[in-house]
């Protein structure tokens, strides 16, 4: 089952790849050619509709898998639901619109007209990935990466625009949306004359709510502290840093995708492990310490030769202006705090779809109070006391809380489980500690970036020393990579 589940991820990451880098390639274009406030208007106008979207996605993705991961019947089920929500969510924000227009400005009424489009493309995600449809999952990911890349470059290019961000990324949302209505029915084998002829038992709905009561608000909760946090950030620090944590979660992307693909595939197969999953959970959690905070060294370091390439190809095309080396100065410095976390957010991620397997919903609910916890306890002695550095700061900490809480609460009842989440969170987070720490002592030269090979190394030897880096690691990665997982029927 590891070896599907890493099979699966390893798709995914291939075929995000390529798109990846163009986004990336995107929004460092409209980094050095808009103004960095325009940078932080974009984010805002992503928090806004992340926002609305989380209200009608959060919860959605953990349903799915726990019903639908090995029922046909549970999937058509939720593809009706998928269409009737695009349905209503397109009449009402249809009808807002033009008020939001006339009362907050153009970036609010498109946040609300991308919503439908955005709410059917995750749902439509999640419907694929409950079969570990790896392929077409990829398949619809690239057209809604492609349309973004696609949009934003022109406006970007053949415009002076100043929004030009927002407005390609409100028109890669439709496209997106409109890709998820076409491709998933047939995906899951549904012809479209059959979606409203679904039937639904009575008492279905019911029982789904009770489920996902639980990680909706949880989610509820997550928006909250992110929303709390974005609107801190920007009232108290200004646009400036608000686009430099842009920038840190854009150049972020690149750790967060491994990270964000295991955890997608973790939870069918927790779901489907049965007797297995204890067995399964300790496995997945030992290769992702070892390898997701490998990614965090080689992130880190590498971030500030990214930076220097970008302005060299910049420059070289005869452009002007501040060098991101020079405006982001900082970027490279933050990026070390969620790298030292990354252990936690392992722990978070397969302890968070394990609860899920295990029927134990409230614990994600439980973990995001804390996490929400700690930031209001802490965003503001310490963004007082250090800017921008403590706005990340409470995220690293609100992180560890999160981990943490997982461990906690189901300690008792899983406790060997646990006891290896918590023992190896702790010397993954050591051995983390030690290798950025390598990073970190040559950030100010200029061949600073080769000290990730010493960092990794070092990091391998302590993960290996502790008894949680073994042969077998390697082979798997090798097979996930070569395996091309089939397209399922």
């Amino acid at each position: 089952m590891l070896r599907k589940l890493l099979g699966y991820a390893a798709y995914m990451f291939g075929a995000n790849t390529l798109t990846a880098l163009l986004n990336f390639g995107v929004s460092a274009l409209g980094m050095t050619t808009r103004p960095k406030e325009a940078f932080g208007d974009y984010a805002l106008y992503m928090l806004i509709y992340s926002v609305a979207n989380g209200v009608f996605i959060f919860g959605a993705n953990a349903t799915i898998q726990r019903y639908a991961a090995n029922d046909d019947q549970h999937r058509r089920r939720f593809l009706k639901w998928m269409y009737s929500l695009f349905l209503g969510l397109f009449l009402v924000t249809g009808v807002l619109a033009y008020g939001l227009y006339l009362g907050l400005g153009t970036h609010v009424a498109l946040a609300a007209l991308g919503l439908p489009w955005v709410v059917t493309y995750w749902y439509g995600r999640y419907l694929l990935r409950s079969r570990l449809d790896a392929r077409r999952e990829a398949r619809l990911m690239v057209i809604a990466s492609l349309s973004n890349t696609v949009f934003q470059f022109l406006l970007l290019t053949f415009t002076a625009e100043r929004d030009a961000l927002i407005y390609g990324d409100f028109l890669a949302l439709v496209v997106s949306g409109l890709a998820a209505l076409v491709s998933v029915p047939r995906g899951l084998q549904v012809p479209y004359r059959e979606v409203w002829r679904v039937a639904v038992p009575p008492g279905f709905w019911r029982e789904v709510l009770r489920f996902t009561w639980p990680l909706w608000l949880s989610g509820q909760v997550f928006t909250a502290k992110a929303q709390l946090q974005g609107i801190w950030t920007g009232a108290r620090l200004g646009p400036g840093p608000m686009g430099s944590l842009q920038s840190l979660t854009t150049m972020w992307q690149f750790a967060a995708k491994p990270i964000e693909y295991l955890g997608q595939a973790a939870l069918p197969g927790l779901v489907s492990a049965g007797a297995d999953r204890d067995k399964l959970y300790r496995e997945l959690l030992r290769f992702c310490l070892v390898s997701l905070p490998v990614v965090g060294l080689c992130v880190s370091g590498g971030i500030p030769v990214v930076f220097q390439v970008i302005d060299w190809a910049y420059l070289s095309f005869g452009g002007q202006g501040q060098p991101l080396a020079i405006k982001y100065a900082e970027v490279p410095l933050l990026m070390l705090i969620p790298s030292l976390a990354l252990p936690f957010t392992a722990i978070e991620m397969v302890t968070n779809q394990y609860s899920v397997a295990v029927g134990r919903p409230k614990t994600v609910f439980y973990a995001q109070l804390v996490n929400v916890a700690v930031m209001v306890v802490a965003l503001l002695p310490l963004a007082s006391a250090y800017g921008l550095y403590g706005v990340v700061l409470t995220g690293f900490l609100g992180e560890l809380g999160n981990g943490l809480t997982f461990v906690v609460v189901l300690y008792k009842e899983h406790r060997d489980s646990m006891k290896s989440a918590l023992r190896w969170g702790i010397w993954a987070t050591v051995a983390t500690a030690l290798g950025l720490a390598v990073i970190y002592s040559t950030r100010d030269h200029a061949l600073g970036f080769l000290a990730v090979a010493p960092a990794v190394l070092l990091y391998a030897a302590l993960m290996a020393l502790g008894g949680l880096l073994v042969k077998s690691d390697g082979e798997r990665i090798i097979r996930a990579v070569r395996r091309r997982p089939a397209s399922a029927s």
